[in-house]
């Protein structure tokens, strides 16, 4: 008896006891919680307000709507068009990689934009990709670019391809072996050798150095442009309904073979070891 009454007095004081510490216990969560749910509250408002204030600058057709309840509380309400126009944002990423000199690449890009400084033996495949390099150089250079426009500072050796591209630019050429389709390409120095291939485009040399070695032009549709140099060389002509302009310093002599017309002769002097020849069909060739 005695033991049961004591345990009912220690429970009965523990009840007391533990009752108190909960209620001061709620009663500081309380305090605490609605603190931080109202510093939670504001902070939230804030960044649904810059959210909304970001779509408005974005563009489309948005309308924004804010409620605030009796107790402070905000609600932000957004609506679109029914056409759920969204604006395009173009968002541009570029890759900057370091290769050691005399290193052989390989580049395969579609719809990126590709600038190097100086490349030896590059293999590159470009579509709807821009092209711009330095320098250009090895015998197994090869670069296959349509529908972008290629510019190249100094190539010195190497082949190109080019394809549906309104603006190839070449500034200085010592060795080339050039394919052309449908594309205008601008030289504006061959220094030594030049293999030139066109179809349905615009082929210009500005210049050719005196000290050059041979120029070979094989053209198909295509309207050419040529500053011929100063110094001796020979000169050949196969054409086929096409047209040949020349200055009256070339010596020239032409006849009619089979439908085409062939065109020998030299300038300053017929033994010289430099060479221009050009293979025309339906095309128009002017040297000046």
């Amino acid at each position: 008896e005695e033991f049961g009454e004591k345990f009912g007095e220690d429970m009965e004081e523990w009840g007391e006891n533990f009752g108190k510490r909960m209620e001061e216990f709620g009663k500081r969560f309380e305090e605490q919680y609605g603190q931080d749910m109202e510093k939670w509250g504001e902070e939230y408002g804030k960044q649904m307000e810059e959210w909304a204030k970001q779509f408005e600058e974005g563009g489309g057709n948005w309308s924004k709507q804010i409620m605030t309840d009796p107790h402070g509380n905000k609600s932000i309400i957004i609506q679109g068009d029914k056409k759920g126009e969204f604006k395009r944002v173009k968002a541009t990423k570029t890759l900057r990689i370091k290769i050691p000199k005399g290193a052989k690449t390989e580049i395969n890009v579609r719809h990126g934009e590709i600038k190097m400084a100086d490349a030896y033996n590059v293999r590159a495949t470009l579509n709807y990709s821009p092209f711009t390099a330095n320098s250009i150089d090895g015998g197994n250079t090869l670069i296959n670019a349509a529908y972008a426009p290629v510019t190249v500072n100094n190539w010195n050796n190497g082949a190109l391809l080019v394809k549906y591209i309104d603006d190839c630019q070449l500034n200085k050429v010592n060795r080339i072996d050039l394919e052309s389709n449908s594309s205008n390409v601008t030289i504006n120095l061959v220094d030594n050798v030049a293999f030139l291939s066109g179809s349905f485009g615009d082929i210009k040399i500005r210049e050719v150095s005196d000290g050059f070695n041979s120029v070979r032009m094989d053209l198909d549709n295509t309207d050419a442009f040529i500053v011929i140099p100063n110094s001796a060389f020979t000169f050949d002509f196969n054409g086929k309904k096409s047209t040949l302009l020349y200055p009256r310093s070339l010596q020239l002599d032409q006849q009619k073979q089979n439908g085409r017309v062939i065109v020998k002769g030299f300038n300053r002097s017929s033994s010289s070891n430099r060479s221009f020849t050009i293979n025309a069909a339906y095309s128009n060739i002017k040297l000046q």
